[in-house]
């Protein structure tokens, strides 16, 4: 496949944690287009590179390190919603975040470790993901992505709609749903 995604970039840094994160968002949309049709669709304009994972814990300690060893940033930021947490930044790559499933009500992200964000979807798509082959400067990388349905079912449930509505976040939801409609369509 001569298409490259543009989470490609990030896979080299990531390699030794990859099969025990998942690739969501857009990012996500895009290796489906790429592994299922072999060829590439507009390029993700998403700012930020999103990888889920079961939990922030003691595992992913080695991540954090190896992340800030290897010159990214813990920066402060904060989403539609109002909540800010930290993110992992580098000039030439961007914004790196992580997100953990909520497990209660209001749950914070941990002060220390890994900076992850705590997320309600996140339970629903981290459930039997599964792998596809992504070929970045002649190395081939597992990249973990949520089941198509489930990621159907996730993206769909966060378009909520009203006169109160964040009109950033429907765009978001509908263009990675329709990514994936579209996809399932042409197949």
């Amino acid at each position: 496949m001569r298409a490259t995604a543009t989470v490609s970039s990030w896979l080299p840094w990531l390699k030794p944690f990859l099969p025990r994160l998942v690739l969501l968002e857009e990012k996500a949309a895009e290796l489906y287009h790429l592994s299922l049709l072999g060829k590439a669709f507009v390029p993700s304009v998403q700012a930020q590179t999103i990888f889920g994972a079961e939990k922030a814990g003691i595992v992913l300690v080695p991540l954090h390190r190896q992340l800030i060893q290897q010159g990214f940033q813990k920066r402060s930021y904060s989403d539609e919603k109002g909540s800010s947490a930290s993110v992992y930044y580098r000039g030439d790559l961007g914004t790196l975040r992580f997100v953990v499933p909520q497990i209660k009500p209001r749950q914070k992200p941990p002060r220390t470790g890994l900076a992850v964000w705590p997320s309600r979807k996140a339970v629903l798509l981290l459930e039997n993901p599964h792998a596809v082959e992504v070929k970045y400067l002649g190395v081939s990388y597992e990249v973990q992505i949520p089941q198509v349905g489930r990621f159907i079912l996730a993206e769909g449930l966060e378009l909520k709609t009203g006169p109160q509505s964040d009109l950033r976040i429907i765009f978001e939801s509908a263009k990675s749903l329709a990514l994936i409609m579209d996809l399932l369509a042409q197949n």
